[in-house]
């Protein structure tokens, strides 16, 4: 007896058995759950917690009250120390940073005045001077840390755009002739000439190659003058602690600079290499500035001012008067390597390294030789 085929079973699906209006419910409620989500650039949104009443205005008034009122809380050899630029200086930068509208004080919607181009203004010097967190702030300044990290960013790039053409340009020829005039009074050089092509005398020869103090890791070229590692006779002996000393300049230079500015010497966090970049050439201007105050106001008897210079004009000069000594990029090797003529003789290296050798025993004699 044959078992009644049974019919086959047909695929069951949702919409099946769930009713229309369940699935509306279904489709509501994910679209609300996409729509709470945060937005990628914050700002007001469902469930966000309300912002930390600060008090910012009591904050710009301290502020104004503590440094830039007509009689501020602190003198401005304080301002100078915790700004690490003059008063003067600050507000020159500061007129600057108020052509672009963040720096100039907003009204939110509700008429409430925001933060004053000042409170900004100082938050991102400080992080700079200090190279603290940016929490840090908060409790004087009354700002937020993610508007001081605005607020460093903004500062910076002003600051680039409308100073870097002047204090991070090219050396003018008012630069190098100066060099090489006190080049001449430590024994190196004895007279040159510039602009291009760079002629000097040294050791009673003329020459047109010129040379830098190096360490051991740049190649044995014409235009590096390495120091001796194991120096025997005391020409040697002299002529490789007035080397390695004049090296450490550079070197100090970069000490003072970050002793100066705190933010080098800090790690850089989540900054990207580009904005990393841009806040080392920021401290270098803001170095330089520092550096032309101190000249013109506390050292007018400087032997720069005998170069024919205008006291009136920043001793930085303007681009136009840069000197370009070949057609390829300032900082590039093969800019180097044009400097050089003879880049890869071994002999005019070891002449080179001889001339300067004997330069400097002749000019110094062994009275300068420490033992």
């Amino acid at each position: 007896m044959q078992t009644p085929s049974q019919p086959p079973r047909s695929t069951i699906g949702i919409s099946d058995f769930v009713e229309d209006d369940i699935l509306d419910i279904v489709e509501d409620v994910l679209s609300s759950d996409s729509d709470s989500k945060p937005p990628k650039h914050k700002g007001s949104y469902p469930g966000k917690k309300p912002n930390v009443e600060r008090n910012r205005e009591r904050g710009a008034q301290l502020l104004f009250q503590d440094y830039f009122s007509e009689t501020p809380t602190y003198n401005g050899s304080m301002f100078q120390r915790r700004f690490r630029i003059t008063k003067q200086r600050f507000m020159e930068i500061f007129d600057v940073l108020q052509s672009d509208r963040f720096f100039t004080q907003q009204k939110d919607c509700t008429g409430k005045l925001g933060l004053s181009g000042l409170q900004k203004a100082t938050a991102a010097i400080r992080v700079m001077a200090y190279g603290g967190a940016s929490d840090a702030l908060d409790e004087y300044l009354r700002i937020a840390s993610s508007t001081v990290d605005i607020c460093l960013r903004k500062f910076v790039e002003l600051l680039l755009r409308n100073y870097e053409e002047t204090y991070l340009r090219s050396p003018t020829a008012s630069d190098l002739r100066l060099l090489l005039s006190r080049s001449s009074d430590r024994g190196k050089i004895a007279s040159g000439t510039y602009p291009p092509p760079l002629q000097y005398i040294i050791n009673g020869q003329e020459r047109n190659i010129p040379y830098w103090l190096v360490d051991g890791i740049y190649p044995k070229w014409p235009c590096f003058v390495h120091s001796i590692a194991e120096p025997g006779t005391p020409k040697e002996k002299l002529f490789s602690n007035r080397q390695e000393s004049e090296r450490k300049d550079v070197e100090r230079a970069f000490g003072v600079l970050q002793a100066k500015w705190h933010v080098i010497a800090r790690p850089g966090r989540f900054w990207n290499i580009d904005f990393m970049h841009k806040v080392m050439k920021s401290c270098i201007i803001l170095h330089n500035m520092c550096v032309e105050d101190r000249v013109v106001h506390c050292d007018t008897d400087n032997d720069a001012f005998d170069l024919g210079g205008d006291l009136n004009l920043p001793m930085w000069g303007s681009s136009s008067d840069s000197t370009v000594v070949t057609a390829a990029a300032p900082d590039s090797i093969e800019a180097l390597c044009a400097a050089s003529a003879f880049t890869s003789n071994a002999v005019e290296y070891l002449n080179t390294k001889k001339l300067v050798m004997d330069h400097l025993w002749d000019h110094a004699g062994s009275h300068e030789l420490e033992y």
